[in-house]
């Protein structure tokens, strides 16, 4: 699906279908990490074009430096936000109501439960395809989980971050990877064509011109380019992780579930190209 589709109108859908069930408060909270990631991200990187892209003298070198930043920047801050608005991955109503005959029921206790939840049903032994989650009353597909934090199933979940104040599923998963990946480069050339220019500004004499800054000024640099190397570190490790996991098709959940060697998802395969065109699996 095209970025231009995942915009439209159809994002706040399922933004509505996601925390429709949660107060303001409840989606407030859940959103609250990602709001002050946001404002940390935009602090850093204004940091960057007001004190240092400014004042850069060669015409040519800051023509393009604008234009791969601008460009990297802007990349990385659509890949962040459609990681937070785009639907994980619900599980269709209609394609669970379907299925509730076909579920496999592991103890006599859930057969109980499940048996008065839905007393028209026959589930025979409990021995079908499908999981069933007792939290959110849901059949769940193959390789689906339950969020403690949406409280939802979701397709693939690889995990809840709060960072983006949503779960990383199987429709969103391909613009985590893009945030992360955009995120380390844009880190990346801030720290490289920056960390000169800080550091003779912090070693500025009172003499020099050039690079001499006022204690607010200074205080502002200082800040935005610790920010930027927070997040090269945090967007780094977190793609070295994520990348592992998706060239070996398998998520978060699945890894600590079945570990490395037992996983039955793992063909080693370049599973990058079903994250990036998934299928429904019903």
């Amino acid at each position: 699906m095209c970025i231009r589709d995942r915009c439209s109108v159809s994002m706040v859908i399922r933004y509505n279908i996601m925390y429709g069930n949660k107060g303001c408060c409840g989606k407030f909270l859940l959103l609250l990490p990602a709001i002050i990631a946001q404002v940390f991200i935009i602090y850093a990187v204004f940091g960057y074009f007001r004190y240092f892209l400014t004042t850069v003298s060669k015409r040519g070198f800051k023509i393009l430096l604008t234009i791969v930043m601008g460009f990297l920047s802007k990349i990385f801050e659509l890949s962040y936000l459609l990681t937070i608005f785009i639907n994980p991955g619900s599980i269709d109503p209609e394609w669970s109501n379907k299925n509730l005959k076909n579920v496999k029921l592991k103890s006599d206790s859930d057969r109980e439960e499940y048996a008065q939840l839905y007393p028209s049903v026959d589930v025979s032994a409990g021995e079908g395809r499908y999981d069933y989650c007792f939290k959110c009353h849901t059949v769940k597909p193959e390789r689906a989980h339950h969020c403690s934090s949406c409280n939802k199933c979701y397709l693939k979940m690889d995990h809840h971050c709060p960072w983006m104040g949503n779960c990383i599923g199987l429709y969103n998963h391909k613009y985590f990877l893009k945030t992360l990946l955009f995120g380390t480069i844009l880190g990346i050339m801030m720290i490289a064509t920056w960390s000169k220019d800080v550091f003779k500004m912090m070693i500025a004499d009172e003499g020099d011109t050039t690079y001499r800054r006022t204690t607010l000024e200074l205080t502002i640099i200082l800040t935005s380019y610790m920010l930027s190397a927070v997040l090269l570190l945090s967007c780094l490790i977190m793609l070295i992780d994520q990348s592992y996991l998706a060239f070996h098709n398998t998520t978060s959940v699945e890894q600590r579930v079945y570990g490395t060697d037992k996983n039955p998802y793992d063909h080693h395969d370049l599973s990058l190209i079903h994250i990036s065109e998934p299928t429904r699996p019903y």
